[in-house]
């Protein structure tokens, strides 16, 4: 979808003025973007503009819009930037909470295998209006920044509070770490073996080689106060230990492997963590 409207934007100035050989009727592009049918509320494409139910005194001043689409009570409005996707990124953040904006981190993961900040969502909230915010790269050069604007249902507790409450009974706490630049993200995952043990997972195509990738990963282990110990070798395989105490003074042992998948230039990552049970403690 967010392909088929960027192209439908940048189409639509040209076929205002003259008829362009690849711009898209408006008729097929909604109707591809309701390829299952007629939903309740009819969807509606702006160019140039913003969408009128987007929530106002959102976007900064002199903000270059591309277009948006709505079907109240959501829209979603598509910028364009020159600055690369990080530096962008980090602008409408602090622009948006200067804006009265929270940040909304209860489906925030927070650890395991990630991609950086610059390339995923990010929520927030206002009183009862809730905005994804997401920034891209653009092809030439330059940003293109997506907010999309939701209402959430009436039990919907705005900002951090509810997240650091929820996460206060998941268990370990797992290190953030980022796959290196150009690695594709083809699958990832975590698990919890109870409250004392824990694991993420992901599968990346990349062309590194599987010890530089472990090395990158355990790098990362090591900024993040974790004792590291290897790497050990084996066919297709990379292994490095890990340890650190815990906020409870407890011994977290870990371990970080990396697995070739024969035949291609994929690679599974998994990072394993364990910790004792105390006595009485179920």
């Amino acid at each position: 979808m967010r392909t088929l409207l960027i192209a439908l934007l940048i189409a639509g100035p040209l076929s205002a003025q003259q008829p362009a050989a690849d711009a898209i009727p408006r008729e097929l592009a909604l109707a591809l973007i309701d390829r299952h049918g007629p939903r309740e509320g009819s969807a509606d494409i702006v160019i140039g503009r913003v969408p009128p139910s987007f929530p106002p005194n959102t976007l900064p001043a002199n903000t270059n819009v591309l277009g948006g689409i709505e079907r109240a009570p959501a829209a979603h409005v598509v910028l364009t930037y020159r600055e690369p996707p990080d530096t962008v990124l980090a602008s409408l953040v602090r622009h948006l909470e200067r804006a009265g904006w929270d940040r909304d981190d209860q489906y925030e993961p927070t650890g395991g295998f990630l991609p950086p900040p610059s390339e995923r969502s990010h929520r927030f909230c206002r009183k009862n209006t809730g905005l994804t915010v997401f920034v891209s790269g653009r092809t030439g050069g330059g940003s293109l920044a997506h907010l999309g604007s939701w209402k959430p249902p009436d039990d919907y507790e705005c900002g951090a509070d509810r997240g650091r409450r929820r996460r206060a009974f998941d268990g370990i706490d797992l290190p953030t770490l980022h796959p290196p630049t150009g690695a594709r993200m083809l699958a990832g995952s975590m698990g919890r073996g109870g409250r004392e043990s824990t694991e993420a997972y992901i599968r990346l195509e990349t062309p590194m080689h599987s010890i530089d990738l472990a090395a990158h990963f355990a790098k990362q282990l090591a900024s993040a106060g974790w004792t590291i110990s290897g790497p050990t070798l084996g066919e297709g395989a990379v292994i490095y230990g890990a340890r650190r105490r815990d906020d409870e003074d407890r011994m977290l042992g870990g371990l970080l492997y990396i697995v070739d998948i024969p035949g291609t230039q994929q690679r599974d990552a998994v990072f394993r963590v364990v910790r004792e049970v105390r006595h009485g403690q179920r």
